[in-house]
């Protein structure tokens, strides 16, 4: 298991529902990051956000559920919408809520 955060890959000893052990410690800042669970030829990814970030002085760390992503040309969090992407775009635009780029 693998900790895919601000450009590091960091080794997750142990996993629980809201956090996770790491192998070892450096210091991040909160962000969102990636898990990365490889099980022989099988590999699974899911997004996490670090609420706390990393501490050196502590291996554990806290979860939780990503943060939304907000693009620049919009006034609003594309995350809210459950549609594809292309369809988000055509939702936003008839809402008016894309800025001129």
């Amino acid at each position: 298991m693998q900790l895919l955060c601000n450009g590091s890959s960091i080794p997750i000893a142990q996993m629980g529902p809201d956090y996770l052990i790491l192998a070892s410690a450096g210091d991040h800042p909160p962000c969102n990051a990636s898990i990365v669970l490889k099980v022989d030829d099988s590999e699974r990814r899911w997004d996490v956000h670090l609420p706390d970030g990393i501490s050196a002085r502590s291996k554990r760390v806290a979860l939780s559920a990503p943060s939304p992503v907000t693009y620049p040309a919009l006034r609003c969090p594309v995350a809210e919408f459950g549609a594809s992407r292309a369809a988000e775009w055509q939702i936003l635009a008839k809402r008016g809520d894309l800025d001129p780029m």
